[in-house]
């Protein structure tokens, strides 16, 4: 990301499933640093390799998300 054009988030989380094929974490973690050193404040959490957590898992119609452990905890990361 460009200094100039700094991000325009902030405070937000980052949620991350360590099994998830689709995303490349490397990469993601490689922004998130480069966003955290412009001074956006973003936390990362992941979900565990134990707890299998599908990509998209957010979405209620993926038949093979997890939404019984996915919401309760993206609502715990965010305080709710």
């Amino acid at each position: 990301m460009s200094s100039e054009y700094p991000a325009a988030c902030g405070g937000d989380p980052l949620f991350t499933p360590e099994v998830d094929p689709a995303v490349y974490n490397q990469e993601t973690f490689k922004v998130f640093e480069n966003l955290k050193n412009q001074g956006v404040n973003l936390k990362i959490e992941s979900f565990s390799k134990s707890e299998n957590i599908p990509h998209d898992s957010i979405d209620p119609r993926n038949k093979d998300g997890k939404i019984d452990i996915v919401y309760p905890k993206i609502l715990e990361w965010i305080g709710e």
